[in-house]
């Protein structure tokens, strides 16, 4: 078994992603894309907005256990599963719908998933993330 497996079955989860490294809430990462000009500014606004209107809210530590609803997406560890197999595909129809941002979408489809459903992700930290990729790079290197 590989040893980043230890963040599906130590949580007792089927998909696994990081936490982003700065941020944890969607309104501010919308805002931030804005302003570094990673989209166009009117297609996140339209996509925050429809977001709102189906009751997303900012993030609270009423979320708890949620600690973050902003991933950084560069390594997600999933089991193949039907459940994660459907996250995966809603949440990419999401990025298909509105922007390519798959941040702000995350916590949309992860928590409609969440609420009919007791399927759950973990979200490791980001320091665990870089670890993995460091050790990733320096392996393909050699």
């Amino acid at each position: 078994i590989h040893p980043n497996c230890r963040f599906l079955w130590r949580q007792n989860a089927t998909f696994a992603i990081s936490r982003h490294y700065k941020r944890f809430d969607v309104f501010v990462e919308a805002e931030a894309n804005k302003a570094a000009g990673k989209y166009d500014n009117s297609s996140i606004d339209f996509q925050i907005l429809f977001y709102k209107n189906e009751g997303l809210q900012p993030y609270s530590l009423d979320k708890l256990p949620i600690t973050s609803d902003i991933p950084e997406g560069c390594l997600i560890i999933r089991e193949h599963v039907p459940i994660s197999n459907l996250f995966g595909c809603l949440w990419f129809n999401e990025v298909d719908r509105f922007t390519s941002r798959d941040q702000i979408s995350f916590s949309t489809v992860r928590d409609k998933i969440s609420q009919k459903t007791n399927w759950t992700v973990y979200m490791f930290l980001d320091c665990e993330r870089r670890n993995f990729v460091v050790q990733v790079c320096v392996f393909f290197q050699h």
